[in-house]
């Protein structure tokens, strides 16, 4: 893991986690779903219910990054969809994460 900084509010209140994490995702079937599991302490910021978003500068036709979540305390789940007619296996990628951690109440 690199790239890592964090945005913190002026109450000193942790807002956005910044992180790049290489993933080696396995092959996607066709018109298919895969669940790619980070495990912890992967994202060791993250707790269930804290809001992840995944992207990346490099990914292969036709595979998308569907949606991602905290699973477990420092661990990310991350859905990849493929609605083509053939699988795809892709390639290792740098992803760049941003969690954004929960708020108090107002």
């Amino acid at each position: 893991m690199s790239g890592e900084a964090a945005r913190r509010s002026p109450s000193g209140a942790l807002l956005n986690v910044f992180r790049d994490i290489v993933m080696d995702v396995a092959a996607v079937g066709a018109a298919a779903t895969l669940d790619h599991v980070v495990a912890a302490p992967g994202f060791p910021e993250a707790a269930v219910g804290d809001t992840i978003e995944v992207s990346t500068a490099a990914l292969e036709a036709g595979l998308g990054v569907a949606l991602a979540w905290v699973h477990v305390a420092g661990g990310l789940t991350v859905r990849f969809i493929n609605p083509t007619a053939a699988p795809i296996d892709p390639a290792s990628h740098t992803y760049q994460v941003v969690l954004t951690k929960k708020g108090p109440t107002l």
